[in-house]
């Protein structure tokens, strides 16, 4: 096992904590402002909690589909991403619409240019949860990289489920 500057692991932890905690109030506000500027929606997000057995539990957190399709929305339209971009590097070479990627290439993704286009979201400019309320259309949109609020796949953000038990409870 490699072992590990006392002072590089503090530093480490201490900036995954300041994130962590940075974007989930962030991305709380806008949620709430976003559902205050909605009573309908509000309503629903309350009735949702009040549902909710024991707000404790992760696992009931969960099932509150409402609120999390909320979070995925508010994510979508004020997105945490330092400069709006992912820096990916190319593992080996691949090509993408007729250009040819060579391996080590760094790529900058820009998932605003498809969280905002309406090809892939009517009025993109819109808060609208219930667009991701189906179940077929949150994976859809999720394994077509149409929606990637909290990354995707092994680079996937690792405090999601910590930000959702957050914003939710």
């Amino acid at each position: 096992m490699e072992r590990h500057d006392v002072d590089d692991v503090v530093g480490l932890l201490s900036m995954t904590l300041m994130a962590a905690v940075f974007n989930t109030q962030v991305s709380l506000a806008w949620i709430l402002v976003h559902l205050y500027s909605e009573p309908t929606l509000l309503a629903r997000a309350r009735a949702e909690i009040a549902q909710c057995e024991d707000l404790r539990r992760y696992s009931e957190l969960q099932k509150m589909q409402f609120l999390n399709c909320c979070i995925d929305e508010s994510v979508r339209l004020h997105t945490m991403l330092p400069g709006n971009t992912v820096l990916r590097k190319s593992l080996r070479p691949t090509s993408f619409q007729d250009v040819d990627i060579p391996a080590g290439s760094l790529l900058w993704l820009y998932p605003n240019a498809v969280h905002q286009d309406p090809a892939y979201f009517e009025q993109p400019a819109a808060f609208c949860p219930m667009r991701l309320l189906s179940a077929d259309a949150l994976k859809r949109k999720a394994d077509n990289f149409e929606l990637v609020t909290f990354g995707h796949g092994g680079k996937r953000c690792i405090g999601e489920k910590m930000a959702r038990a957050m914003i939710c409870a």
